[in-house]
């Protein structure tokens, strides 16, 4: 025989497994962004050299 606990419990377990689900999915689409950013923010340093190298050799002529 089925309790009302025992109801009560299942949902409870249904509603942590989904938020868990939710939680992962925004944790991976965090993830995502951060590794685009991390990328974004590499070329832009590498850029940003690629210029004080120039205006070093442009200052010294």
């Amino acid at each position: 025989m089925v309790c009302a606990d025992d109801i009560i419990l299942s949902s409870q377990v249904d509603d942590l497994a989904a938020e868990l689900d939710a939680s992962q999915k925004e944790c991976r689409n965090y993830s995502t962004e951060l590794f685009r950013l991390k990328g974004a923010y590499e070329e832009a340093q590498e850029q940003l050299e690629a210029v004080r190298r120039e205006n070093k050799n442009l200052a010294g002529k």
